[in-house]
C-alpha cells in the first residue's frame, strides 16, 4: 500500500486544515479504505483471530503511528516504530526555530520564504535537508503468507533539530532544521538509482511541490513531533491492556489453543518495537531509550539498535527487515 503523506511526493496538500496527527490518522483509514484487501478487519487475541496489520513508522511515521494505535488499537496486529518522532526532548529545539514557527511572530508569507530557503539542499554542498517519514502497513494472509504494503511519505518532513552526523562527544546543535548529517542527505533511495539522494528528492519537492512548504509549516507546528505527548501515555495504556488480555488468553487456551506464534506478538502481547540508529543526531538513542522505557514500562517496548544514523532504512534496510521480521514472529 504505497502513499504519499499530504503536502509530500505527489499527494495533495490541503490549505485548510492544520497538519495534525487527526489529519494523518484520517489519510491512514482512506488509504486502508481505498484497498480491496480487509485492512480494518479487527486484530483479536486467540486462535479464531486472523485480521489486523503490521504498522511501521519512520520519523515523523513513527509518531503518526503511536497517535494511530491510540485510536484504533484493534486494528493493530503490531506496531514497530524506526528512528521515530514523537519524544524528542525539547532542549534540542533552538531560539531560531520556537521564533520562526511560532504563529503570529512574523507575517505567514515572510514564514514560508524562510523556511523555503533554509530547508532547501545547495546543488553544490550537502546542506540542511528535510527527513523522511514513513507509514508501513503489512497485511498478514490467511496461511501465513505475507503480502507487504509500503505507505511511504517520501522526504518527508519535520523540524527535529540536528545539523550533523553525530561524531563521538559531539552533541546534536540546537538550531539546525530538519537535518540528518551528510551520511542522511546523500543517502541513496535505491540501489537502481545511485543519484537519486534524499538532498535531492526534498529540492525537488520544494522547487516543484505547491503545497510543500505550508504542510511543512504546518506539521512543524501541529504534529507530534517533539515531548511530552498524550499520544504515548494512552498507548501505554493499550499496551498493558493488551498484556493483560494475552496472559488471561494463555491461561484459559493453553498454548495449544494459539494458531500462531504471531496471534500473541507485537501489540497483541502488549510491545512495540523501536528501531534506532547508534549514531542518529535527529532520534538521540540514549535519551529515546531512557524516555520510552519512562512513558511505556520495560514491558511495552523492544529495542534493535543498528549501526548508522537517521538514514537506517535506507542503508540498513535488511538489517530494519530481520528486525521487524523477528519482532513479528517472536
Amino acid at each position: 500500500m504505497v502513499f504519499d503523506l499530504f503536502g509530500r511526493g505527489y499527494s495533495d496538500a490541503p490549505d485548510d486544515l492544520p497538519y495534525d496527527s487527526r489529519l494523518y490518522a484520517t489519510q491512514i483509514l482512506l488509504v486502508l479504505a481505498s484497498s480491496n484487501l480487509p485492512w480494518t478487519t479487527p486484530a483479536g487475541v486467540g486462535a479464531a483471530s486472523s485480521g489486523g496489520f503490521h504498522l511501521v513508522g519512520y520519523s515523523l511515521g513513527g509518531a503518526l503511528c503511536v497517535a494511530f494505535a491510540r485510536y484504533f488499537p484493534h486494528l493493530l496486529r503490531s506496531l514497530a516504530l524506526v528512528a521515530s518522532a514523537g519524544l524528542i526532548r525539547s532542549h534540542h529545539v533552538g531560539w531560531q526555530s520556537r521564533f520562526l514557527y511560532n504563529m503570529g511572530l512574523l507575517p505567514e508569507f515572510l514564514v514560508r520564504r524562510l523556511v523555503r530557503r533554509r530547508i532547501r539542499p545547495s546543488v553544490t554542498t550537502t546542506m540542511t535537508t528535510t527527513t523522511s517519514s514513513t507509514a508501513a502497513v503489512e497485511k498478514q494472509e490467511e496461511g501465513g503468507r505475507k503480502l507487504p504494503r509500503l505507505g511511504q511519505g517520501a522526504a518527508d518532513d519535520v523540524d527535529i533539530v540536528s545539523a550533523e552526523v553525530k561524531k563521538p562527544g559531539f552533541l546534536p546543535i540546537k538550531d539546525g532544521d530538519v537535518n540528518g548529517g551528510d551520511d542522511f542527505n546523500a543517502a541513496a533511495i535505491s540501489r537502481s538509482r545511485p543519484g537519486v539522494t534524499v538532498a535531492s528528492i526534498v529540492r525537488w519537492q520544494v522547487d516543484h511541490h505547491a503545497g510543500f512548504i505550508g504542510a511543512f509549516v504546518s506539521t512543524i507546528r501541529n504534529a507530534p513531533i517533539y515531548a511530552p505527548q498524550e499520544d504515548w501515555g494512552f498507548l501505554a495504556t493499550v499496551l498493558a491492556r493488551a498484556r493483560r488480555r494475552a496472559r488471561e488468553a494463555e491461561s484459559e487456551e493453553g498454548i495449544a489453543g494459539i494458531e500462531s506464534p504471531l496471534l500473541l506478538s507485537g501489540l497483541r502481547a502488549g510491545k512495540v518495537l523501536m528501531v534506532l540508529g547508534e549514531d542518529d543526531p535527529v532520534i538521540v538513542k540514549d535519551e529515546v531509550e531512557e524516555d520510552v522505557r519512562k512513558v511505556l514500562g520495560s514491558e511495552g517496548v523492544e529495542f534493535a539498535v543498528l549501526p548508522g544514523g537517521h538514514e537506517i532504512p535506507i542503508t540498513s534496510s535488511h538489517g530494519v527487515a530481520e528486525a521487524l521480521e523477528g519482532f513479528w514472529r517472536r
